[in-house]
């Protein structure tokens, strides 16, 4: 199986194959893919360099994936797998926007890597016993984060100015799960029992060249050759428990989970070269078991109304403790090691109705946190950082207290064996309740409606979204996080000609409009370029 796509708004293509074949009990896949392409256009129109540019930066992409599964029948229900992936994308960006009385020249690359082997085995019963299904997967993982600047400084310390970050992460680990079915009278049970432990190993390093000497004393500002966070080993465990009652139309699921971290820093001669070390942070450790429970009650045939209250913990990652990353000319983001692990409780009732054809879902929430991790924005100087940030500071905090709720409905309707309908609305509300302030992260109102038709051999959809104007942010003075509501439309049409089995031409047109719109949440808290930049695609954009 080949597909290949093209893409207007950024002149790319991107060339998936895929291949898979069996021999007795023995399945393979093999599925591989390359992109490249340019930058994302947007609205702006102030090119040239500097901080009023408004155009993207010129940039340059590609990508590059391969996965490889083998899976291994057993008989009686029973299959081992291994499957091992690797990907890798690089950005290579003329960063112009940086461009000023500072630097002469600026150019950025940013280089993301994965590497993952797995063993997986999975059971699926084929009679009536007790356990119905058992999964269990093993893993190694590496990521590698890494970002480079390339630059020309004409300020002291004039000349080459070049800066590197690796950040890698390397975890381990099991997860699994067991599903039982038995009768205890007149109630059936669904018991669903299971659990992952993995352990984390994240280490940084900045490197960097320029003129500077022991003579100029902002030289010990300027962060190259050390690490901006200590290595940090990691361990997560998770076990959960639920059971599935059903007493007729009645079902009742009440489950428990226990989460248990630790973040462990480690002394590195490289971290205690930073400028800013002032010994190491204290280590990260919690735990909490989270209850919750679900009620559901089948009205009738296919309709059901249902209700649960649940609670969550998250933990701090070890970037978000400890990791100080960014880059001057872009942005920085600040890591804390004083982060509290996130808990909540939220509540949630709704209808679902139908299936994948004709259907329809409508929930309502409200989740209430504590210990809310969230960015907020700071400056460089009181940071502690030198250089420029034109795309933001921001630094991880706990918010002591912070509501969510909101309201989400969709639903999809065959009208015949050739035209469908469908459509969504979203609405979310959030704040900190403690400062009475808008969270940044929360999107407006945002509703989509669509309609299609498909036959054999084509089909076509159109649809159009509309979203609703944020003027309720954290900062009320600022225009920065504030966007315009939008309404654009979209087509996609494909065709099957027939040449040969298979054989599918699919393409679309969107923003049919030519609105000028933006994503609310693509846009910073803090940024000294034009709002214009952070625009979605310019105009008409296609892809085939």
């Amino acid at each position: 199986m080949g597909k290949a796509t093209y893409d207007s708004a950024s002149d790319s293509v991107y060339l998936n194959q895929a291949a898979a074949f069996r021999t007795g009990d023995t399945m393979v896949l093999i599925q591989g893919g390359y992109q490249n392409g340019a930058e994302t256009e947007n609205r702006g129109n102030v090119y040239g360099s500097g901080s009023t540019r408004s155009a993207k930066n010129p940039a340059a992409y590609d990508q590059e994936n391969l996965l490889v599964k083998i899976h291994q029948y057993l008989g009686n229900g029973h299959r081992l797998g291994l499957s091992g992936e690797i990907f890798k994308r690089s950005y290579d960006e003329n960063t112009l926007s940086s461009v000023n009385s500072t630097y002469s020249a600026y150019s950025t690359l940013e280089q993301n890597k994965r590497k993952r082997i797995a063993g997986t085995y999975d059971y699926q019963s084929e009679g009536d016993g007790f356990i119905r299904e058992a999964h269990l997967i093993g893993y190694w993982q590496r990521l590698n984060l890494r970002t480079y600047t390339q630059a020309t400084r004409l300020t002291s310390p004039a000349g080459a100015y070049d800066r590197g970050s690796d950040l890698q992460d390397e975890s381990y680990g099991l997860n699994g799960s067991v599903i039982a079915a038995a009768t205890t009278g007149a109630v059936q049970h669904a018991i669903s029992l299971g659990g992952e432990v993995y352990a984390t190993s994240t280490t940084q390093y900045a490197a960097g060249v320029d003129n500077c000497t022991a003579a100029i004393y902002a030289c010990s500002f300027l962060h190259v050759n050390q690490s901006d966070m200590p290595d940090v080993d990691g361990i997560d465990l998770g076990l959960f428990v639920q059971d599935r009652m059903t007493f007729g139309a009645f079902h009742l699921t009440p489950g428990l989970r226990f989460d248990w971290y630790r973040r462990s820093p480690q002394e590195t001669a490289s971290y205690t070269e930073n400028a800013a070390y002032e010994g190491l942070p204290a280590r990260s450790s919690d735990s909490r078991f989270s209850p919750k429970i679900l009620a559901e009650f089948d009205i009738a045939s296919r309709l059901t109304a249902y209700a649960q209250w649940s609670q969550a913990f998250r933990a701090p990652s070890a970037t978000e403790l400890y990791l100080t990353y960014g880059g001057t000319g872009s942005y920085v983001s600040i890591g804390n090691p004083d982060l509290k692990p996130e808990t909540s409780n939220s509540y949630e009732v709704g209808l679902k109705f139908g299936d994948s054809e004709r259907g329809a879902k409508i929930s309502v929430y409200d989740n209430y946190y504590h210990n809310f991790i969230d960015t907020i924005t700071t400056t460089a100087s009181e940071a502690g950082l030198s250089g420029s940030y034109p795309f933001g500071v921001f630094k991880y905090v706990n918010r002591a207290h912070v509501r969510i709720y909101g309201a989400e409905a969709s639903a999809q309707w065959a009208l015949s064996p050739q035209w469908h309908v469908w459509g969504s609305i979203a609405y979310s509300h959030g704040k900190d309740t403690d400062e009475d302030t808008y969270l940044n992260s929360i999107p407006p109102l945002r509703g989509i409606l669509g309609l299609g038709y498909r036959q054999v051999r084509f089909g076509a959809d159109l649809s159009a979204t509309v979203a609703a104007a944020r003027n309720k942010v954290e900062n009320p003075s600022s225009t920065l996080n504030k966007t315009p509501s939008y309404g654009i439309v979209d087509f996609t049409g494909w065709v099957k000609p027939g040449l040969f089995e298979g054989l599918r031409l699919q393409g679309g047109v969107y923003n049919i409009l030519d609105k000028t719109y933006y994503n609310a949440l693509d846009i910073p808290d803090s940024s000294t370029v034009p709002q214009l930049y952070y625009s979605q695609p310019a105009g008409r954009t296609s892809s085939r």
